[in-house]
Parts: C-alpha cells; structure tokens; sequence
C-alpha cells in the first residue's frame, strides 16, 4: 500500500515538474527569416543573423563578428532561440536575453530541432543565392547610376555647347549691328559733307551774282 502509494506520488512530482519546465520553454520559430532577425545560442553566448551569415560572440571583454566562429565554440541547435532585434548590434540587450533564456547545457526543449548537414547545406546555399542576387542588384544600380550620370554629363555638355552657340551666335549679332550702325554714320557724314559743299557753292554763286550786279 505504502509502495503503491509512493509510486503515485513520484508519478505526479515528475509530471508537474516536467509541466513545469515545458511552461517556462518557449518554441522556437520556423518562419523565413527577417531582416531583423537573429538565431541566439544561450549556451555558448553566440548570436547568428542569417541575412549576413555573421556570428557575434564576446571574448577578452568584448563582442566578435565573424563569418566564421573559432574551434571552441561548439553550437547547440537543439536550443537556439529566435529573437527580434532592432538595434543596430544584437548584443546590446545581451543581459536581458541571458535573464529570458538561461544556459541549460543538458536539457532540451521537444520543440527544439537539429538542423542537418543537408539542411544546412539547403540554407547555405539559399542564403548564397540571396547574396548572389544582392550583389547583382548593386551591381544593376551602380551600372544604371553610371548611365545615369554619363547622360548628366552628356546633357550638361550639350547644353555647354548650346550656350556658346548662342553667344556667338549673339556676338556675331552684334558686330553686324555695330557694322551697320558704322555704315549709317558714314552715310550720314557723307550726306552732311556733301550738303555743305552744297551750300558753299550757292554761297558762292550769290557771291559772284552781288559783284556782277555792283558792276
């Protein structure tokens, strides 16, 4: 009866505690990664951005970016938790994701995954075809905007040219104006001289006509 009943009690700790300790575990989310999402590893203190394929990790006082993590540092995939960070480096909160996911080396969540050799392999090269098309839509806008400023600079020089045309054009203008203003002078005086001459000859004449009629 004793055995029986401690038997039942045994029972009913170990249910509790393992509801207990599935309440306080969170899941793990399998959705595509964001742009501001980070895979944490609570046991080794390493943050992992998909989108980069950079790990941060702390060492000597102070926090690493790496592509690649150095040999002692041994991930564990069966507990890794997916965080959201909007800061600009994900280690800034680092003690508030310590405080929220403890380092627990020997005990794993039924949610938690392993992620294969050929999972990783899957990700990896998604992930390098991410880059790859990254890099060629830089390489798309740094080509267009050489275009584009080849176009400024073919539009700036047309519009150069334009504007020594016109000032030539302009100049050209003006020294036909002012040779036509020289002419109209030159007629002028020439009419002015000659209408002189005009009157010194009538001047004369009267001249002569006074002294004839006096004789």
């Amino acid at each position: 009866m004793q055995r029986r009943r401690f038997i039942k009690l045994f029972l009913a700790g170990s249910l509790g505690g393992a509801g207990l300790g599935l309440s306080g575990c969170e899941e793990y989310d399998f959705r595509s990664y964001g742009r501001y999402d980070y895979d944490y590893y609570p046991d080794s203190d390493v943050y992992y951005h998909s989108w980069t394929g950079s790990y941060y990790y702390y060492r000597d006082g102070i926090w690493i970016r790496t592509s690649k993590l150095p040999v002692h540092i041994v991930l564990k995939p069966f507990y890794r938790r997916r965080i959201r960070i909007i800061d600009r480096y994900p280690y800034l909160r680092n003690k508030e994701h310590r405080r929220r996911f403890p380092h627990r080396p020997h005990r794993h969540s039924p949610n938690d995954r392993f992620i294969s050799d050929r999972e990783r392999a899957r990700i990896e090269r998604r992930r390098e075809r991410r880059r790859e098309r990254a890099r060629a839509e830089r390489e798309r806008l740094r080509r267009q905007g050489l275009r584009r400023e080849r176009d400024r600079i073919e539009r700036e020089r047309l519009r150069r040219q334009d504007l020594r045309r016109q000032r030539a054009r302009a100049e050209r203008e003006r020294l036909r104006q002012q040779g036509l203003q020289r002419d109209r002078n030159r007629i002028e005086r020439e009419r002015m001289r000659k209408q002189g001459m005009q009157r010194e000859r009538d001047r004369i004449e009267r001249e002569r006509m006074r002294k004839q009629g006096m004789q």
